[in-house]
């Protein structure tokens, strides 16, 4: 099963692994389900994980996680 998680999704399944959007983030992560993304996706979660709070996140610690998410993610061109 291929997922696609926006940011909103990623962000909340990253902060709280109980939720929903963490099991689906943690099934991505377990290898369960495979996840399909964008670089929109990529560059929105860039803009918006150095400002949440808590945990704050900096700036390069932000731009790993999106590296991380884009490598083990299948990155997809969206139809217009």
């Amino acid at each position: 099963m291929r997922l696609v998680l926006d940011t909103n999704v990623l962000v909340s399944g990253l902060a709280y692994p109980g939720s929903l959007p963490g099991r689906l983030v943690g099934a991505w992560r377990s290898g369960a389900v495979e996840l399909a993304t964008s670089q929109f996706i990529l560059g929105e979660l860039a803009r918006v994980l150095p400002a949440m709070r808590p945990p704050r996140l900096t700036e390069t610690e932000a731009s790993q996680l999106v590296e991380l998410v884009e490598f083990n993610a299948q990155v997809v061109v969206p139809a217009p």
